[in-house]
């Protein structure tokens, strides 16, 4: 079967897999950096690019960190030193997809629920940063692990609108 991308041999699938991890805020998982990597180019198949992430971490350019794969400096050094060389259509093609799956990792980053139990009660601590510290962090008295679940999920989902309601809340005039 053809292959029909831009990207057929294996030093450019590994050129293409460093530039991607170049361009994310942090560490991803293998299966996404292959959807990512695999969306951008229709000639990369399954098969060179597992040999090639393998590759890429042998020879130190990727750090496996328990399933999450992000770029060394070896890595950077290299890829930003033959980058022009990937076609530039795939290069444009890689900016547009990449923007909301980097702005989203982003935002993720700076949302942290956590649970923990302490004293036999189970606490979950919620807190959204702005990049620059905490704007909101609180804990919270749960009563099941289910609960800290459905919370965390839910914070994770909605920490932008519960900090506004919040601020809306406690910012209204006492109608006493």
């Amino acid at each position: 079967m053809p292959k029909y991308g831009f990207i057929h041999d294996k030093l450019d699938i590994k050129l293409l897999i460093l530039y991607v991890l170049n361009r994310l805020p942090g560490p991803v998982d293998y299966s996404t950096l292959g959807d990512l990597v695999n969306n951008l180019d229709d000639g990369i198949d399954y098969f060179d690019y597992t040999e090639c992430v393998h590759d890429l971490i042998q020879n130190g350019h990727i750090l496996d960190d328990d399933g999450f794969y992000s770029i060394t400096e070896k890595g950077i050094k290299n890829s930003e030193s033959v980058e022009s060389s990937i076609p530039y259509t795939v290069r444009m093609h890689a900016k547009t997809e990449l923007i909301p799956f980097v702005e989203e990792m982003r935002r993720q980053g700076m949302i942290s629920a956590e649970r923990e139990e302490k004293d036999g009660c189970n606490y979950v601590t919620l807190s959204l940063n702005d990049g620059a510290g905490d704007i909101l962090k609180m804990k919270m008295l749960v009563s099941d692990d289910e609960q800290a679940k459905q919370i965390k999920r839910n914070f994770r989902l909605h920490a932008e609108q519960l900090y506004k309601d919040i601020i809306e809340v406690l910012s209204e005039e006492s109608v006493n």
